[in-house]
């Protein structure tokens, strides 16, 4: 995934992963059933807090944007 976090802006670093991973689903580059990498993995690649992540992941699973199948993973559920 090709997210990009610029941590001098005055957005929020978990708006802006949430955003970016919309833009990826709705630009065709993520699509339904494509697994996301662990909250854990994306946090190390971003170098980012854990909780950062994990925030952002929680607000698209409310949206209906991305299901976390405990055991299995996170996938893209639909688009935004």
């Amino acid at each position: 995934m090709n997210i990009q976090i610029d941590k001098a802006s005055g957005v929020p670093m978990h708006d802006q992963i949430k955003e970016q991973i919309k833009g990826l689903i709705h630009a065709g580059k993520l699509n339904t059933g494509t697994q996301l990498p662990t909250m854990r993995a994306l946090s190390v690649e971003l170098e980012v807090n854990f909780n950062t992540v994990a925030l952002a992941y929680r607000e698209l699973d409310a949206e209906g944007v991305i299901a976390t199948k405990r055991g299995e993973g996170t996938f893209v559920a639909s688009t935004p």
